[in-house]
């Protein structure tokens, strides 16, 4: 506990010191602010968990080691499984715990912080926090819409589809390569766009450069306020969204990476610490400043590998489920193999 508890308290003076001159400049109220950091605390717990268990079975490794009870225990004849095989298992056990902690109160309270950066730091939002991706939009019975990029705060957008349906056949879509939101006249503005029509069993192509596209409820504070891109839907969301899309024939990779992500990134306990222990039983002799430096390394080298996989199935360079599980497979496979050789 007290591993999370520094780990906690890490992120939280990290993400403080990176945002306290936009606090400052939006005159954010003290009541406010703490309200805003309070819902914080499940995401930073999700954050934390994983690297604070790697630490601590660090730390109890390299302690192990140290006061030559590994060598002991070798000598009474224990495996090194038996060993080591509490930190595993339990590491297994609190998956399922996390990925439940990260679809439920951490999704619940990120959408209370959307709300609260909606009004107070609008005007400070990041590039990254500005855009949102992977939008989709049903508007039942007969519209659809997808948006592959959006800037919330220029109202404009990249890759738009819209779609119409009678029952389930769709008679049209409309691709625009960008639109943007026309405030004077109060409607959407596409721009390079093509049109596909149905009609008699005849499909009527057209293509312009700009046309305007309305409905009443699908405006800049529907996309800013009421609607989430694929990270911020939790699984469940994600799989009834998948399904409301592959139904009208629009493309879901970016849903199902997301899906495998959440998936695949709640095994990221177990994995760092399969492929933690053994290096630090080969590679640390019992120094725990080697250790711990060795389990954030391994760690950062994950994040990096998971998140090039998304970016991988997102551009169909590889199918969603390999682009996500390829790199929880590659560490498993290295932290077996590692095993293998403290084994001896």
């Amino acid at each position: 506990m007290a591993v999370l508890g520094m780990a906690i308290g890490l992120i939280l003076l990290v993400h403080v010191v990176e945002r306290i001159d936009n606090f400052i400049d939006a005159s954010i109220p003290f009541s406010v602010l703490g309200m805003y950091y309070y819902l914080q605390i499940p995401f930073f717990v999700s954050l934390s968990v994983p690297i604070a268990f790697m630490i601590a079975g660090v730390v109890t490794i390299s302690s192990f080691i140290r006061s030559k009870e590994f060598l002991i225990s070798f000598a009474l004849g224990f495996s090194l499984w038996k060993i080591v095989r509490s930190i595993i298992i339990t590491s297994l056990i609190l998956v399922p715990i996390v990925f439940w902690w990260n679809e439920t109160l951490v999704i619940q309270t990120q959408r209370e912080i959307l709300k609260t950066e909606n009004q107070w730091l609008k005007k400070h939002r990041s590039r990254f926090q500005n855009r949102r991706e992977d939008l989709f939009f049903r508007y039942p019975p007969d519209l659809a819409v997808v948006i592959q990029r959006y800037y919330m705060n220029e109202k404009k957008g990249e890759n738009l589809t819209i779609q119409y349906f009678h029952g389930k056949e769709m008679i049209k879509r409309i691709d625009a390569s960008k639109f943007h939101w026309d405030s004077l006249h109060a409607h959407w503005v596409l721009n390079d766009f093509t049109a596909r029509e149905l009609d008699s069993g005849k499909v009527n192509h057209s293509k312009g450069q700009s046309m305007i596209f309305s409905q009443s409820d699908f405006l800049p504070q529907n996309v800013q306020e009421q609607f989430y891109q694929s990270s911020e839907l939790s699984a469940w969301e994600l799989r009834r969204t998948i399904h409301k899309m592959e139904t009208t024939g629009l493309d879901t990779t970016p849903f199902r990476v997301g899906w495998h992500f959440k998936v695949a990134f709640a095994f990221a306990i177990f994995i760092l610490s399969v492929l933690t222990i053994p290096i630090v039983i080969l590679s640390s002799r019992g120094n725990m400043g080697i250790g711990i430096g060795i389990s954030l390394l391994v760690s950062f080298m994950y994040i990096v590998f998971v998140n090039y996989g998304q970016i991988l199935g997102k551009a169909h360079v590889l199918p969603p489920f390999y682009a996500v599980w390829i790199p929880n497979f590659g560490f498993i496979g290295a932290g077996l193999f590692l095993f293998y050789r403290a084994k001896k």
